[in-house]
């Protein structure tokens, strides 16, 4: 069985015309290779993100109008989707780490839309990050690390 490393964090994009993009921090464990979707979010919201899940989280997918579905991780696990409605925008997040063998990884995910949607999954741990962007942004994808 490998060892998958996955860490996750956001990135913000500004919800007005000059479409500026700010990172977070990340949350997870160490180890893992570089990954960012920030190439890929454009001026549009994502139209879906998709979670591989085992024990932790294995691989993270944001499907946008112009790239299709970007993703970091292994393709393992039970998947969940949630689909965006027309300018629906993640404008909350909450992300914890769980201890997988000797390390961190990202184990629960928690999110709810300027719409009031809700989507989880995994349980919260004491170990967690929020984001809650001001209103002039919102999330539209993640960077962090991944690996095998």
């Amino acid at each position: 069985m490998s060892n998958i490393i996955f860490i996750i964090c956001i990135i913000l994009v500004r919800v007005s015309s000059d479409n500026k993009i700010i990172l977070s921090d990340t949350i997870g464990g160490s180890g893992g290779t570089e990954f960012s979707f920030y190439n890929k979010v454009g001026p549009k919201y994502p139209k879906s993100i998709t979670i591989y899940f085992g024990n932790r989280i294995n691989r993270v997918g944001f499907t946008y109008y112009d790239y299709g579905f970007v993703y970091a991780g292994k393709n393992t696990g039970s998947v969940k989707s949630y689909e965006f409605k027309a300018n629906e925008f993640i404008n909350y997040m909450k992300i914890c780490s769980v201890k997988v063998g000797s390390g961190y990884r990202v184990g629960y995910i928690y999110f709810k839309t300027n719409l009031n949607k809700e989507f989880t999954y995994g349980s919260s741990t004491s170990t967690c990050k929020t984001f809650k962007p001001d209103n002039k942004y919102a999330i539209a994808g993640s960077h962090g690390r991944g690996a095998d």
